[in-house]
């Protein structure tokens, strides 16, 4: 959804085609469905830390593992080939997700798509914080600091970059998925065809958007988080049964999905330039150059994750988070795509 939303931006905007596809804005309701699935699932990774001492050391490093290798990567790809231009401030609150404004006053890292990373870091520190409590006093204690979070951001409209920045609604997501996962977690299950219709109710709100602008951020909540929360509810406490075999190989997808969300921007300026360079009558089959962009996309990021992303977040893994002395029953990696 992310990268067909860019690829509608690249079309409109980088290629001056503005009519040539359908407004896509409700793409950017990925964003929503990967948080309310991040908190979905650190509390499903998390079990065997929650109440357990030494779980926040542990907790964060895994997550520092899985997030910022490629992270870094590629924002260093964004500093080289830009030829810098960057204040040291910013270049350093980029690399260490603290929300910092740029020259133009948009508090924005150099990784544009880094945004969702800086809320996503600082929804990890709230959960590090308190997952030594057990399991269902440590996720209403996270809620309870999401929701305090947008409170103090509210009434402080005059508060540094980084509170306003981290007290929009936006964040609110993730308690749809700490719901959810205590839930599943709790043992609660849903006939299929009850969780059939909230899975296909929320294909029909976000297909009623198309063409719709960005709503504004109290109102993302309901008409982008709310249907995030339904599609992951019947997704996961459904009881569907094993997913047929045909389907299996989308799991790689999953696997690489981190991958390509970070390096989706590169490979769009490639296509772009590539268009340009050659020509390419794009307004007379626009949807055959999204797919090209997509499927170019899609192979770029299970190359990368093949390559680089899975490799040394393994071997970091395997030399950190289980280190001499620590019980592998608390320390051993959870083996789920986002773990």
């Amino acid at each position: 959804m992310v990268v067909l939303h860019h690829i509608q931006l690249n079309v409109a905007q980088g290629l001056g085609l503005p009519n040539a596809l359908p407004n896509l804005v409700v793409g950017s309701a990925g964003v929503d469905i990967f948080f309310v699935i991040s908190g979905f699932v650190m509390v499903v990774s998390s079990d065997r830390l929650f109440g357990q001492p030494g779980a926040t050391k542990l907790f964060l490093l895994r997550r520092l593992i899985r997030i910022v290798p490629l992270y870094w990567t590629a924002t260093s790809i964004y500093v080289l080939s830009t030829g810098g231009g960057y204040t040291l401030a910013h270049t350093l609150a980029s690399y260490f997700f603290i929300p910092y404004a740029r020259p133009d006053g948009v508090v924005q890292p150099i990784h544009v798509v880094g945004w969702t990373l800086n809320y996503e870091m600082f929804f990890y520190l709230l959960f590090a914080l308190v997952i030594a409590l057990p399991r269902r006093l440590a996720v209403g204690a996270v809620i309870a600091g999401l929701g305090a979070t947008v409170l103090i951001g509210r009434a402080t409209p005059q508060a540094m970059d980084a509170l306003t920045f981290w007290s929009q609604p936006v964040i609110l997501n993730f308690v749809f998925g700490l719901g959810i996962g205590l839930a599943y977690k709790e043992g609660l299950r849903l006939p299929w065809p009850i969780a059939a219709v909230l899975i296909g109710t929320a294909a029909f709100l976000y297909a009623e958007q198309i063409g719709d602008d960005f709503p504004l951020p109290w109102e993302r909540i309901r008409v982008y988080g709310f249907p995030a929360a339904l599609l992951l509810t019947g997704a996961t406490l459904g009881t569907f049964g094993p997913p047929p075999q045909w389907l299996r190989p989308l799991g790689s997808l999953g696997d690489s999905s981190y991958a390509l969300y970070l390096l989706h921007t590169v490979v769009l300026w490639g296509c772009r330039m590539i268009a340009i360079k050659l020509a390419l009558p794009v307004s007379a089959a626009p949807w055959a150059y999204v797919l090209a962009v997509m499927l170019a996309s899609v192979i770029v990021a299970g190359i990368a994750h093949r390559l680089l992303d899975h490799p040394v977040t393994q071997w970091l893994r395997e030399r950190l988070v289980v280190p001499s002395g620590t019980s592998k029953a608390i320390g051993a990696p959870v083996q789920d795509a986002q773990s």
